[in-house]
């Protein structure tokens, strides 16, 4: 998706992010999130998810985790720019700090970023077919990790794509 800017985790402590609870009747949380943290979530729920979280520990692949005005200077214009809430670029992935309510969408966006680090195109990546790939890997550690599961089943997600993906 090109280039980005570059926020992550550096020699600092971690970022402090809110986590969203899936009710509305309960107020935010406040948690300090840092790169183990993330590499703790995903370690050992599904095969993707914990290839995943080896490659953020190996530096494989760069986490960067940007306020609204540093992640969408980072993604650039678009009109449904508060709709998206992270995007990869090469080994890179960018996440909405606002926007984070779980682990899933690191899922999501690793599973960009390994298909980068294996030598897929990146045509490829943003296609049809790739989105595919990494919403089922996301669905599929929601399930497991029991969050709440954005998708029913994979012919929603496909309708999803169809929708609003070119």
């Amino acid at each position: 998706m090109g280039a980005g800017y570059h926020g992550g985790f550096g020699a600092t402590k971690g970022s402090a992010l809110k986590i969203l609870p899936s009710s509305g009747s309960t107020p935010a949380i406040k948690i300090n999130v840092r790169k183990q943290d993330i590499i703790d979530a995903l370690m050992g729920v599904t095969d993707m998810s914990t290839l995943i979280a080896e490659n953020i520990e190996n530096k494989n692949i760069g986490v960067n985790i940007l306020g609204d005005r540093l992640f969408e200077a980072a993604y650039g214009k678009s009109a449904d720019i508060g709709s998206i809430n992270g995007f990869q670029r090469g080994r890179n992935i960018y996440i909405r700090k606002s926007s984070i309510t779980g682990y899933s969408v690191f899922v999501h966006e690793g599973t960009h970023a390994m298909d980068f680090v294996n030598g897929v195109a990146e045509k490829l990546i943003g296609s049809h077919q790739g989105e595919f790939k990494a919403f089922v890997h996301e669905h599929d550690y929601q399930i497991k990790k029991g969050e709440k599961v954005e998708f029913k089943n994979k012919d929603e997600i496909l309708v999803h794509i169809k929708i609003n993906y070119k």
